[in-house]
């Protein structure tokens, strides 16, 4: 598993969520630095996959959740600032 070796960022959205297209187009931004930190972005739609969504105990979307050695070390539900993005997913 990925996120056993690195930090994996899951994006969970809806292909009809108005922020969770501002917050691509943010990610979008970020998915360098991300990838400096060899981080891992995954995009997982919930229409596509709900039983992600309720394993995850996903109540709204868009909601990012930050996995490192398997286990969720950050997460943030909404769209967000892009400064507060870049700290969630690059320190957090």
């Amino acid at each position: 598993m990925a996120s056993q070796q690195k930090r994996v960022v899951v994006d969970f959205y809806s292909q009809t969520c108005g922020p969770c297209k501002m917050l691509a187009e943010t990610m979008t931004k970020l998915k360098p630095e991300l990838k400096e930190h060899k981080a891992t972005f995954v995009k997982v739609a919930i229409e596509d996959t709900p039983e992600l969504a309720i394993q995850f105990g996903i109540m709204s979307v868009p909601t990012l959740k930050v996995f490192e050695g398997g286990q969720v070390v950050a997460e943030v539900m909404g769209n967000q600032p892009e400064a507060k993005l870049r700290e969630l997913l690059l320190i957090g």
